[in-house]
């Protein structure tokens, strides 16, 4: 038996992914797994299969267009493939936030992309056949291309995703910065969050109250806890 990979769309009416399997149980195709990519087309259809090593492309080809699929492609798998594809995804993410300098290498891993090219311009996203533009929410814009299949919009969603995920653990590594002090200590500077808030309280508490009214002009009281979490958790951000 021989892993492959199978795309083809199909309209999506009822029974008409049915008739499409079936035709490839009848030449001894196992499916292994398989996604759905909604387009204006129609659903296109991503298979793993177990195929008999006496099929090749040419009749894998002819058993999904007598199961009325159609614009097929297929390719030689590996046994990779047969990794659970959310669970591919989630290392990815976990890989990105450790990494966000990898942006690249992990775009490349979830779509199988020949070419990851970072451009300094800003363009607009999009998918054009086997093209794909994706702006970069650091600035810039990532280009993907592969020889086949075509991208789908869910393609296009899942790197849009990881593209984000990459930016915001970049913005949080930048956040934090580690000084050294002179006698050797290290000090974290990170931006405060609402779980600091009776620590900026007995920060308010150390200062003296002509302190506090030249930073609040309105009294020498201590700022009320409201006042304190919206001092941490800004309205517009």
């Amino acid at each position: 038996m021989t892993l492959w990979r199978i795309r083809a769309t199909v309209d999506d009416r009822p029974g008409y992914l049915s008739v499409l399997t079936a035709s490839l149980a009848l030449r001894g195709v196992n499916i292994l797994a398989v996604q759905v990519h909604t387009t204006e087309a129609g659903a296109v259809d991503d298979f793993l299969v177990d195929a008999p090593d006496t099929l090749d492309e040419a009749e894998l080809v002819a058993a999904v267009e007598r199961g009325r699929g159609r614009d097929c492609w297929v390719a030689r798998s590996e046994a990779r493939g047969l990794a659970d594809q959310p669970t591919r995804a989630l290392g990815l993410a976990t890989r990105l936030v450790r990494d966000p300098e990898d942006t690249g290498g992990a775009l490349r891993a979830l779509l199988g992309a020949d070419e990851v090219a970072w451009l300094p311009t800003r363009v607009a996203g999009g998918i054009d056949g086997t093209t794909m533009q994706l702006p970069d929410p650091a600035g810039g814009s990532y280009r993907l291309r592969r020889a086949a299949p075509s991208y789908t919009p869910a393609e296009y969603a899942r790197a849009q995703a990881l593209v984000e995920l990459a930016a915001t653990a970049a913005r949080r590594a930048a956040d934090h910065v580690t000084l050294v002090l002179p006698d050797g200590a290290e000090l974290l500077v990170r931006p405060a969050t609402a779980d600091d808030l009776a620590g900026v309280r007995e920060l308010h508490e150390g200062c003296s109250a002509r302190t506090r009214q030249r930073r609040y002009f309105v009294g020498a009281a201590l700022p009320s806890p409201a006042r304190l979490r919206r001092l941490l958790e800004p309205a517009e951000g």
